[in-house]
């Protein structure tokens, strides 16, 4: 699978880069934002005050809120043209843009039960938390592509891996 997603990408690389190139430079200016924003809120406190937390940290986690909910957009519009361009042969950013943004609610979903999941499996001395974390490796392909829920695609992609984690893994 992931020999055939390498070819898939080198073949169709101009309509992938194109698409890549543009989310992450979208991404980055939000970093840029947040920081400009951030710095603004840190210059204004004066020596010896001791910051809010909220001066501090409200603005850095509405940009981890955005950075995430731009890194779940990024994946899943890169999944559905790679799996445009093996059936197909073209891939369709804007079929991409418009799937992605349509499952965007369930992909968030998904990543707070994986979540919490793999939190959870980490606390249970760390080896359930890596176990997890590879047995959800194709969970958002799952979502995507075969269009299903959150926890089905949970599910699913555990029984997927299951008698092949070894290979997941590596």
């Amino acid at each position: 699978v992931v020999r055939k997603t390498v070819e898939l990408i080198r073949d169709h690389w101009q309509g992938l880069l194109g698409t890549a190139l543009g989310i992450g430079a979208f991404n980055e200016l939000i970093g840029v934002l947040f920081d400009v924003s951030n710095a603004n809120t840190l210059q204004s406190i004066e020596p010896g005050e001791v910051p809010s937390f909220g001066n501090i940290f409200g603005g850095f986690f509405l940009w981890w809120v955005v950075f995430v909910a731009v890194g779940l957009v990024i994946t899943a519009v890169m999944l559905k043209m790679v799996a445009d361009a093996d059936r197909s042969g073209t891939p369709d950013v804007r079929a991409a843009f418009s799937l992605a943004f349509n499952r965007l609610g369930q992909l968030i979903g998904l990543v707070v039960i994986s979540g919490l999941a793999v939190v959870v499996g980490f606390f249970l001395l760390f080896l359930p938390g890596i176990w997890i974390a590879v047995s959800l490796v194709p969970a958002m392909a799952i979502l995507f592509l075969e269009d299903k829920g959150p926890i089905t695609s949970f599910r699913e992609s555990i029984a997927l891996v299951r008698g092949s984690w070894w290979q997941v893994f590596g």
